[in-house]
């Protein structure tokens, strides 16, 4: 495997970025040039404005509907024909414009060999990392795996996993083993607003067959692929070391933080 068999893919929903997403793009751009870069928007969507400041190297349309709310997002996101559109690589990075690259790790964590990687979801509240919090939080979570599974779509029951898929690294052909063997489930539960899953929960929750399980990394080694939530603690918890990158650096509640290694305007 070499850097051509790994496609960076950005989504676009609107006609013109904000200052903060015209950022994230921008560095996707200059740090990850080395790599085939996507850009994948809906079918009808005027995106001229933005091809007049960046130099977009390739854009794919995808149907209008795909792009109609997170709910649609997240079903393309578990859409069989999604990943063969890129059959033709080995990993994908999926880059929101939410998200930022600090440097260029990106043929490094593929070459690791695992199948989904995103920034881990974490506890706001630091009991849940001693004990006994900790412990009854597990108690708790293999009760609900047992008898009430719907209710691990809980946040709190996602914690110490990974990951986040605002800015996650996939094995393409693992995604599509996935989205096919997972089909029947896939379309009962986007069909049903009662019972929706975002799609990187879905896949925490739902991947445990065998045959066609994601192959993750811990938590830990996770944090320093991206951060997402609690960015001081994490970053400390990184022995002060940038990650590879982070998702949702633009939120109001993260962005006093971020905003010392990513420079606006």
């Amino acid at each position: 495997m070499d850097k051509k068999d790994i496609v960076v893919v950005v989504p676009i929903y609107l006609p013109a970025l904000s200052e903060m997403e015209a950022v994230s793009l921008k560095q996707c751009l200059d740090i990850l040039s080395d790599y085939s870069i996507v850009i994948i928007k809906p079918e009808n969507l005027d995106i001229s404005n933005i091809q007049s400041q960046f130099l977009l190297p390739k854009v794919i349309s995808f149907p209008d509907r795909c792009f109609q709310g997170i709910e649609a997002y997240n079903r393309l996101m578990l859409d069989v024909a999604f990943y063969r559109t890129f059959s033709s690589y080995t990993y994908m990075l999926v880059y929101q414009l939410d998200a930022y690259a600090f440097k260029d790790e990106l043929f490094f964590w593929a070459s690791l060999g695992y199948d989904y990687i995103g920034a881990p979801w974490m506890p706001h509240q630091r009991k849940y990392w001693r004990f006994p919090t900790r412990f009854v939080w597990f108690v708790q979570r293999c009760f609900w795996s047992i008898f009430y599974p719907k209710n691990l779509r809980r946040m709190k029951y996602c914690w110490f996993h990974v990951g986040n898929g605002g800015f996650s690294l996939r094995k393409i052909s693992k995604m599509i083993a996935v989205t096919e063997h997972y089909k029947a489930i896939i379309d009962k539960c986007m069909a049903d607003s009662n019972s929706f899953f975002p799609e990187d929960v879905f896949l925490l929750l739902n991947t445990h067959d065998k045959e066609v399980h994601l192959k993750r990394p811990s938590y830990k080694l996770a944090m320093k692929f991206a951060i997402e939530q609690i960015p001081a603690w994490s970053y400390r918890a990184n022995g002060c070391q940038l990650p590879f990158g982070c998702h949702n650096w633009t939120h109001p509640e993260m962005l006093p933080f971020w905003s010392q290694f990513i420079k606006l305007g």
